[in-house]
């Protein structure tokens, strides 16, 4: 097990967050967001014949919505077939939207699908959290799809449980409260088991 946790970080260490320059606010936002979070994976790179050379998984444009509808419908329309897009707005800086291009076999679903093989966890029941519209096909395919209370209408549609605002720490008190309430129970079934 410990041998795949650590190639599933040299992965991802491998696969940077690279951005040229800042264009507007909503990109200084993400980037001091990323810088404060000392995120490793950061890569200022001016060359994008050799950004394009590796494989990239997801290009994020971040703007304001007038700015990028166009170019979202002329991408859906020319590369739908092979890619996943998403324009929506960020939650946490409001007014600025990201526009968000993935390869079709490049989502959240499908890499928790291959995680799940590679650790064979396949069975195990599967809890995710989300807040966005790109969050909708990993809801589909978990146990329990917990959107937080300030995320997107379309999300909340397939969401199986509700939390409070992602601002209130809702996601980790709900997984501290979820491991004691396990841990609870399997401590009654040790008792009945022993007594």
């Amino acid at each position: 097990m410990y041998q795949q946790q650590k190639a599933t970080r040299k992965l991802l260490h491998k696969h940077p967050v690279i951005f040229q320059k800042t264009l507007s606010w909503g990109m200084d936002y993400y980037l001091n967001e990323r810088l404060y979070a000392k995120d490793k994976r950061l890569k200022k790179d001016y060359d994008l014949n050799r950004i394009f050379s590796e494989q990239v998984v997801c290009l994020t444009f971040i703007h304001r919505r007038e700015k990028l509808e166009e170019f979202y419908h002329q991408i859906l329309e020319e590369f739908g077939s092979v890619v996943e897009v998403h324009l929506f707005e960020n939650l946490y800086s409001p007014g600025w939207y990201w526009f968000q291009i993935h390869d079709k076999k490049a989502t959240k679903d499908q890499a928790i699908r291959t995680l799940q093989q590679q650790y064979g966890v396949s069975d195990y029941q599967l809890t995710v959290f989300g807040d966005e519209i790109n969050d909708i096909k990993m809801f589909k395919i978990a146990d329990r799809a917990i959107a937080v209370s300030n995320a997107k209408g379309a999300l909340m549609e397939v969401a199986t449980q509700f939390i409070g605002t992602n601002e209130e720490d809702s996601v980790i008190k709900f997984i501290m409260k979820d491991h004691d309430s396990r841990r609870n129970q399997e401590q009654k079934l040790e008792r009945i088991v022993f007594d």
